[in-house]
């Protein structure tokens, strides 16, 4: 890779494009090897990180002054993302080899970065799951479990600002995961009224359908117990065609709507919340905390009042507290970091990022496992 070039290049969309274009084709090189690795580690140097990932804002800044001095029919700044190095490479090798990108800063240990052990752990959990070792898996679950989150993301705004793909991300008891597109909607928030995507009763039952394939498919049996999350509410055609795909498959699921509205609970003294603190309103739904003060670190590791999940919607078999319990084990599932918990469950973390991914990727077949995105 002749890095020169890439740091020749003026122009800050085409730098990061170019330092895109250059590692891909090493890894593709390393995966036609006899023997290719498990995953590649792409180490940045310190100039490299300068160019192609602090410039960011102030490119941000300078098309942000251009539009405001400009015309409206001046042509805007290319947006494939390039301006993001990590989403672009991930686009690049997701067909190839999973892929760890270390920037010089978290090598090196400047300010504003975990300290030295932390960074290891989050490193090694990282690697270990990319290369197909699971770090840890979680107890006390129903064997056989399959959950799914289901989100949107713009898959073409260039080419109608109305175009939304659904996207499925499921992950397994045993904490495996794989991804899936759906199909595209057309969705106008001012004539629908709402801002939020639905899908009808065939595209919600063919992209649950597509989840439970490739679940027996993966993990050789069908799923014994299915939940789904959502951030937003269900419409009856989702419901119907959702439990039609259940239909052959389980009885016991959950549609659940997950949402965070605001509401924060105190307790007397000085210390947060709980975690793994529950409300219910009624047998379906409630409030669940997935940070507070946790017995066993003796702490509690944010900075703000913790803010607790409310399942808004519960649609199924399932009790709160059942849903409840499955949340606190999904924020456990986060293989990009070996923290205690994270704050949403793993099957809503990164729908964002995962959406920016496959954005990327256009009409290419995405990769269906998991380490491929994170």
């Amino acid at each position: 890779m002749d890095v020169r070039l890439v740091e020749a290049e003026e122009d800050f969309t085409r730098r990061v494009g170019l330092l895109k274009k250059f590692v891909a084709e090493e890894v593709r090189a390393l995966a036609a090897l006899d023997s290719p690795p498990d995953v590649v580690i792409c180490a940045m140097s310190q100039n490299l990180e300068d160019l192609c990932r602090t410039g960011i804002a102030e490119y941000d800044r300078e098309c942000g002054e251009f539009a405001e001095l400009s015309s409206g029919d001046v042509e805007e700044p290319s947006d494939d993302t390039s301006r993001s190095f990590r989403r672009g490479l991930k686009a690049e090798c997701m067909d190839v080899l999973p892929t760890q990108l270390i920037w010089h800063k978290t090598l090196a240990g400047t300010r504003g970065v975990q300290d030295l052990a932390t960074r290891a752990w989050n490193l090694t959990t990282a690697l270990m799951y990319k290369a197909k070792i699971i770090p840890w898996r979680l107890a006390e679950i129903v064997e056989g479990s399959c959950f799914v989150g289901v989100s949107f993301y713009h898959e073409d705004e260039a080419r109608s600002p109305y175009l939304r793909t659904s996207i499925a991300q499921a992950f397994t008891d045993r904490g495996e995961g794989f991804v899936l597109r759906g199909d595209t909607v057309e969705w106008d928030e001012r004539a629908q009224k709402e801002k939020a995507p639905h899908l009808n009763s065939d595209q919600a039952n063919a992209i649950l359908s597509r989840v439970l394939d490739v679940y027996e498919k993966q993990v050789g049996i069908k799923p014994r117990k299915v939940v789904l999350h959502k951030t937003s509410r269900y419409t009856e055609d989702e419901r119907i065609g959702f439990e039609n795909a259940l239909a052959s498959h389980t009885n016991q699921y959950g549609l659940l709507t997950i949402a965070r509205r605001g509401i924060f609970c105190l307790r007397p003294g000085y210390k947060a919340v709980l975690r793994g603190t529950a409300v219910d309103f009624g047998a379906k739904k409630g409030l669940v905390y997935t940070t507070g003060y946790a017995p066993f670190l003796r702490c509690y590791s944010g900075f703000r009042i913790p803010q607790p999940l409310e399942i808004t919607e519960n649609w199924g078999s399932l009790t709160f507290r059942e849903c409840a319990e499955d949340i606190l084990r999904l924020t456990k599932l986060n293989w990009n970091t070996s923290a205690f918990c994270t704050h949403d469950p793993i099957t809503l973390a990164f729908s964002r990022r995962v959406g920016e991914i496959l954005k990327l990727a256009g009409s290419r077949e995405p990769a269906v496992q998991y380490r491929y995105y994170m």
